[in-house]
């Protein structure tokens, strides 16, 4: 696939144009305030005089990308594991679709790991409705971002849907890069991940051979994110409360950068990254189905690997049952559990003014919708083994 004229207007910046760009990054206040935040006790004349040495986009992704997520990883994250890494080929790049949870963290520590473990920075995909000025879009273009352009009309939004999938194809195919891409437009505020199947529609797009060869030509792997404390936990759920009882509610562009901020500093706890299986072994198997409904069991299986992918924990276990109102999962956590639980809920929603009840259950599914999410794939397969035993039984 050729390079096509349009994706100027949403691909990242390559070298040539790091220079420039920090030299224009540094001049903006709102950037260096943005550093002494995330960096207070820096040194903020030898950081900026260092990221001026920046002549490629790898060099800007070690030298400021990289020590904001270690300063994360010591303030607020208590550990980051990772399973999965070797269903991740050399040179082999891939669609990494993930569930979404954070607006910063989830692609970076994505791209944090793979770099530790020697593949390339992938690159992300990120709406524009987050790019609120001039400094942010510099700053995260330079990270190896492109553009997913948002609130537009219908027939504006199919052709940047084309543009995009093309950029998306022409990523994979000839630059042999990877690309980050969440499972839907905007966080999951409720802990309820599902795959848009608009999403998998758009890869489909740009190929030019049959549903299958097209799929399979992306290279479409699942990633899982989990975060023991749910970023902006608190944010999301006055959103919801807000939107349940205004219909017309629209957050503020402030409210995305806070939200950007934010989660970067509160506390997270453990985080676990679950590489799961690429699905171009299971994709020959929808051909049988038709069209739409091929798109819609392709999104189910990006669920299900993603679902597979859980790593849960305690608070998991707490919040299922008190949002379900049963103790079917009180062998997963202790009664110290279940107060560490509580009294962190108990200080979140002090934060917030509304209805108690509504907000605690806007709390607690949060946590509790991954456990149910978990248990129906897991099931399911139990299920699937011993219809498959009894089958070689009775043969």
């Amino acid at each position: 696939m050729p390079y096509l004229p349009e994706f100027d207007e949403i691909r990242p910046y390559e070298d040539h144009e790091v220079a420039e760009v920090v030299q224009r990054l540094v001049k903006e206040k709102a950037f260096v305030g943005f550093v002494k935040s995330v960096f207070p006790d820096l040194s903020l004349k030898s950081y900026i005089e260092d990221l001026l040495k920046v002549n490629t986009v790898e060099q800007f992704q070690l030298n400021f990308i990289f020590p904001i997520l270690q300063q994360v990883l010591k303030n607020s994250i208590t550990s980051l594991t990772y399973s999965g890494i070797d269903n991740v080929q050399h040179g082999v790049p891939y669609i990494f679709i993930t569930n979404h949870r954070d607006i910063i963290l989830d692609s970076a520590l994505l791209n944090y790991i793979l770099y530790k473990n020697g593949f390339e920075a992938a690159e992300i995909a990120i709406g524009s409705n987050l790019l609120i000025n001039k400094w942010i879009s510099d700053l995260v273009k330079l990270n190896r971002t492109f553009i997913v352009r948002r609130n537009v009309p219908g027939r504006k939004l199919y052709h940047y849907s084309i543009i995009l999938s093309k950029y998306i194809r022409y990523t994979i195919t000839e630059k042999k890069r990877s690309v980050w891409i969440s499972q839907r437009e905007g966080r999951t505020k409720d802990g309820d991940d599902r795959t848009q199947v608009s999403l998998i529609k758009m890869f489909n797009i740009s190929g030019d051979k049959d549903w299958v060869s097209n799929y399979m030509e992306v290279n479409i792997l699942p990633v899982t994110i989990n975060y023991e404390i749910e970023p902006c936990d608190v944010e999301k759920v006055r959103e919801l409360y807000l939107r349940i009882k205004d219909a017309n509610y629209q957050k503020s562009k402030l409210d995305d950068l806070n939200q950007m901020i934010g989660g970067l500093k509160a506390p997270k706890g453990r985080v676990h990254l679950t590489f799961g299986e690429p699905l171009n072994p299971k994709i020959p198997h929808l051909i049988r189905f038709p069209k739409n409904e091929f798109f819609r069991n392709l999104a189910r299986l990006v669920d299900t690997e993603i679902y597979k992918g859980y790593r849960l924990r305690p608070f998991n276990y707490v919040a299922a049952d008190m949002f379900f109102k049963n103790t079917d999962y009180s062998k997963f956590y202790t009664s110290e559990d279940k107060d560490r639980f509580v009294v962190m809920m108990d200080e979140k929603l002090s934060r917030i003014e509304g209805e108690r009840r509504l907000l605690e259950d806007l709390f607690l599914q949060i946590y509790a919708n991954p456990v149910k999410n978990y248990f129906s794939v897991i099931n399911s397969l139990i299920n699937i083994d011993t219809d498959e035993a009894k089958n070689r039984k009775a043969r």
